[in-house]
């Protein structure tokens, strides 16, 4: 998992075999990347999902969905999710033509992949057996010297060696959503525990590295 100065921290998927780089949302449960229709200015320098290339895709209908700081709408579609050696199958996900949505104008990432309550792809990892329990954690690195993790039940999918921050702290506590101050999460395990809606955390080792 990468960091983007620590203002948010994202990391590779696939989608019907065509990688993209998404930021991780407990803030919301859908998944979406830019189509190659996608002719937004969000859109420039990052992949784009072309259906030509994807034998498994299954279109369905539209989707829309909406932040506090923009909107992304477009065709809706199944095709197969992969993140790390998890592969699960009709994974509804976003195929976003119009992007108004300008923390991602300049990021290094492109799409995002909602992890919160409802029809996330935690479901599907469970009710396709691939998971006993629908939980996942985040470990987030503080600088070069720290490692991230995004771990998924017992499973970590993503670790990577974070970029150095510039000393800028954002977030917040929201009520009715997961979203928690990085300022708080860098010095803990934090552990999302969909099936019974629930947050835990845990203090970080500083005996152990990795």
């Amino acid at each position: 998992m990468y960091s983007n100065h620590e203002l948010s921290y994202y990391g590779p998927i696939q989608l019907g075999g065509q990688t993209f780089n998404v930021l991780f949302d407990s803030g919301s449960d859908v998944l979406w990347v830019p189509d190659t229709t996608c002719n937004s200015s969000e859109c420039n320098g990052k992949s784009r999902y072309d259906v030509a290339k994807d034998l498994t895709f299954i279109k369905n209908t539209s989707f829309a969905i909406y932040y506090g700081s923009g909107q992304v709408s477009g065709a809706g579609g199944y095709s197969n999710l992969t993140i790390s050696d998890l592969t699960i199958m009709n994974q509804y996900f976003g195929l976003a033509s119009l992007i108004d949505f300008q923390p991602m104008t300049f990021a290094p990432w492109g799409g995002i992949f909602g992890l919160g309550r409802g029809q996330s792809a935690l479901t599907l990892f469970k009710q396709q057996g691939l998971i006993n329990s629908s939980q996942m954690a985040f470990k987030f690195g503080r600088d070069n010297e720290t490692v991230s993790h995004f771990t998924i039940e017992n499973r970590d999918l993503i670790d990577h060696t974070a970029s150095k921050d510039n000393g800028t702290c954002k977030g917040t506590i929201q009520i009715g959503d997961w979203i928690l101050g990085l300022s708080f999460l860098k010095n803990v395990y934090s552990i999302f525990d969909v099936d019974n809606s629930r947050i835990g955390f845990a203090a970080l080792n500083t005996n152990v590295t990795t």
